[in-house]
């Protein structure tokens, strides 16, 4: 078991991951050393022991893969799902928000019942009182975050029987911007940036000049004669500028619907005529709230910190970026390049970047070019994925170029402001899986048998993940559609029966161990032959046994064809047939980084007989 294997592992097998033998011998010195006295150790303490003292970013990865197979040999996977991959340090887990919040939060006369003083163990406590008592959570919440109101709000929530007309924080007004720009130490780096060609040339701008500049943006939208209310369009790449711009709207109390930057002329055009703006997505002073809560609670971001996120102001994750760093007193780091190459990792490193945000396929990337190796990362705390669903390898892989930090996967939407499950630094952590839902968020699966299964029901299944109402951030109104009938209709009364779930529409497997994995859309679920199973399925089990080939290979589609139906049969179910390979350079993908699957349904379709 674990240190068994770990021991039994001999010089071969290690050159054996393309390391060399002057490579080897200290790294099996130093694995002899660190396991003398390990016998007893439960095997994630043996693995964090392995990955912090034996294993190093520039290690080959096929090595980090050998060793986590090794420690954990007679884990069981069914039962306590996926081993994780980086485990909480006590130390380390006490300066983290979360465990502040809980030793300083009064909290309910539950939590003071039945807390524990162990993060760990009152996570789910404190996960529970989130949703159902937002009268006690959010207040303290708030605080934390220094949000404050022109007009002090009567309560937190004024329910009412239609989730969609239940009002947050009824009689408050306040101006979110403002709370960003004001209160910490002016003269701090609320920005960082670099240009493409010159990555370690950092340029920063104080928070003072950042609310100076904002102001005369504002200032300028009221001499123009903009109200209150008027929507703005902003269509720019995600730049200092437009960062600026953005923050200006709000001050000036417009609605920002922002374009991204990579929509064509009729996209823009359409979205121009349904909000009767310039844009596509509409902020309000609910959604940046939830943003803050989520990037102070699950990726731990702290004043001082820098926090970079390669995205636009036309996806979610561009306004969630800039309130997530200002709102916890956190400088913004800028890219003006393309995240994919080695100059970012440079910027990266100069920068001294906190927290990293990534989408899985830049981290693909990443790993294919080897183009991150040598860089030095070691201020990183963590890494934050969302987007699309990630590899478990390539999750792993990210882990260690950081020098094993946790990989916070974060899984939500426009809609919901924010996510609705994602992970903690106070838990252990899997590669690709969630720890559970977010605070202030309840999870429930829609079985695909029927019947709901909530979160902490230690039943092992995959549904579509449906969510508790009313929950912060959560959307009221669509411009375009009938919201009740997207979000709502046919859906059936949560646990307690006061609300009807709210429909979100991922597919989310529960794993032993009550973590999660994201599956996918379940739009995106196909019925074969009477069975279910969804694209994202299918694309992991290819991936995984899959080696690639070149396109000027002309074996390549068979080759690709047959090691995909092995895959498939081996891994799904020896009932699905591959019916043909199309090998393409890249995936199309929207400004949101997904792969748009309906573009590759109609290229498959465009290349076959007519007759």
């Amino acid at each position: 078991m674990g240190i068994r294997d770990l021991r039994d592992l001999t010089m071969d097998d290690l050159m054996a991951c393309k390391m060399t033998a002057q490579e080897a011998g200290p790294t099996a010195m130093r694995l002899k050393e660190v396991l003398e006295g390990a016998d007893a150790l439960p095997l994630p303490q043996l693995w964090r022991l392995v990955s912090k003292h034996v294993l190093h970013p520039d290690l080959p990865f096929p090595l980090h893969v050998k060793l986590y197979k090794a420690a954990y040999a007679g884990w069981d996977g069914e039962a306590q799902g996926p081993p994780p991959s980086w485990v909480p340090d006590p130390d380390a887990m006490r300066d983290t928000n979360i465990a502040r919040f809980m030793q300083e939060w009064k909290g309910s006369e539950l939590w003071r019942r039945l807390r524990t003083g162990d993060p760990t163990q009152d996570w789910p406590l404190l996960q529970q009182i989130s949703f159902e008592d937002p009268e006690s959570f959010w207040p303290a919440v708030l605080q934390r975050l220094r949000i404050r109101f022109h007009s002090v709000p009567s309560r937190v929530l004024a329910r009412h029987a239609d989730p969609d007309q239940v009002s947050w924080f009824p009689g408050a007004r306040l101006n979110v911007a403002e709370c960003a720009l004001a209160g910490r130490d002016p003269d701090r780096p609320a920005v960082v940036w670099a240009e493409e060609g010159t990555p370690t040339e950092l340029h920063t701008l104080s928070l003072g000049a950042l609310a100076q500049r904002a102001q005369h943006v504002a200032d300028a939208l009221r001499a123009a004669g903009f109200q209150p209310g008027t929507p703005i369009a902003v269509d720019m790449v995600l730049t200092v500028d437009a960062l600026v711009i953005y923050l200006g709207c709000v001050l000036a109390g417009c609605v920002v619907v922002s374009i991204a930057d990579s929509f064509s002329a009729e996209e823009i055009a359409s979205r121009l005529r349904i909000s009767a703006a310039r844009a596509v997505f509409t902020q309000d002073a609910i959604t940046p709230l939830r943003a803050g809560a989520d990037a102070h609670f699950h990726q731990d971001v702290r004043p001082g910190d820098v926090v970079a996120w390669p995205t636009s102001l036309g996806w979610m994750m561009g306004p969630w970026l800039a309130y997530a760093a200002l709102l916890n007193g956190a400088a913004i780091a800028l890219f003006h390049g393309a995240p994919t190459g080695r100059p970012f990792g440079q910027f990266v490193a100069a920068a001294r970047v906190n927290v990293l945000g990534v989408v899985p396929s830049i981290v693909k990337a990443w790993r294919a070019s080897g183009c991150m190796q040598g860089l030095d990362w070691s201020a990183l705390r963590c890494f934050s994925s969302t987007g699309e669903a990630s590899a478990p390898e390539d999750s792993l892989w990210l882990s260690a170029r950081g020098g094993y930090k946790p990989v916070v996967e974060y899984c939500g939407g426009t809609e919901l402001g924010g996510a609705f499950m994602s992970c903690t630094l106070v838990q252990p952590q899997a590669p690709s899986t969630f720890s559970g839902p977010v605070l202030g968020s309840q999870l429930v699966l829609l079985a695909r048998g029927g019947g709901l299964s909530p979160h902490g029901d230690p039943a092992r299944l995959a549904g579509e993940a449906a969510l508790g109402t009313p929950s912060l951030g959560q959307s009221q109104t669509l411009l375009n559609r009938d919201h009740a009938a997207a979000y709502h209709a046919g859906m059936p009364p949560g646990p307690g029966g006061r609300y009807g779930l709210r429909r979100h529409g991922d597919e989310v497997e529960r794993l032993g161990g009550g973590l999660y994995r994201a599956l996918g859309r379940a739009d995106d679920t196909m019925n074969l032959g009477g069975i279910k199973t969804s694209s994202a399925e299918l694309e992991r089990a290819v991936t995984a046994g899959v080696e690639g080939a070149t396109d000027n290979d002309p074996a390549s589609s068979k080759h690709l064809a047959a090691a995909a139906q092995r895959a498939i049969s081996q891994r799904l179910n020896p009932l699905f047939r591959v019916h043909r390979v199309l090998v393409r350079q890249a995936l199309p993908r929207n400004a949101a980084n997904k792969v748009m699957r309906r573009v590759l349904r109609d290229e498959l379709v465009a290349t076959q007989s007519k007759l």
